[in-house]
């Protein structure tokens, strides 16, 4: 079996059965979580392998990398509509209740902040990748922090707000195998299962 046939088999599953992206943002109000938060309206799957080919937005995420350079998927995370005038925005993530995060070999996290707030430009790995290679994209202001999804809340990092909020989620490592996925199932009325963005605090 080809190793891109290898990556790609644990991510088609995620895409079939995934939620719908949410179609409005509404601003949630969970406990221990300061200001106005707000949920992703997609997960984007792109992929190193198939550099061209656009995946559907769902509400799963999925990471993954090695076991040597070239093979890479990572996630992209969109959230729309902050008002203007908001500040203090905070990418964060918690699971207020039982998620099954699917994790083995390399599961550190690094996430980059992307400049361009317009989530329509770019939907597949070549567009954040022109030149290939992996690590950080083209169109992040570096690396913006570091996690391990180990069922905690942890908080990323904070930046000056803009009406459209995208990052890249990828695995750390460029040379040691790893994957990360969960299916983000939080919603308006349950609450935070996953990612989150939370301003004005």
């Amino acid at each position: 079996m080809h190793a891109r046939s290898i990556l790609l088999a644990p991510l088609l599953p995620l895409i079939a059965s995934a939620l719908s992206p949410l179609q409005n943002q509404v601003p949630l109000s969970p406990s221990g979580i300061c200001g106005t938060t707000y949920l992703p309206v997609s997960y984007q799957g792109i992929e190193q392998q198939l550099a061209l080919t656009a995946f559907p937005q769902s509400r799963s995420f999925y990471a993954s990398s090695g076991p040597s350079p070239g093979y890479a998927i990572d996630s992209l995370i969109h959230f729309t509509g902050i008002p203007p005038g908001s500040y203090g925005c905070t990418l964060g993530v918690s699971f207020t209740y039982e998620y099954n995060i699917s994790s083995t070999g390399s599961t550190l996290l690094n996430v980059y902040n992307l400049l361009d707030d317009d989530i329509t430009k770019y939907s597949n790995y070549a567009g954040y990748f022109p030149e290939g290679g992996s690590g950080e994209p083209s169109s992040a202001e570096g690396l913006w922090g570091s996690l391990t999804l180990d069922g905690e809340a942890h908080t990323v990092n904070s930046a000056a707000c803009t009406g459209n909020m995208s990052f890249l989620v990828g695995i750390a490592s460029q040379d040691k195998a790893g994957t990360v996925s969960f299916q983000d199932a939080g919603d308006n009325l349950s609450g935070i299962g996953g990612f989150y963005l939370s301003f004005d605090c």
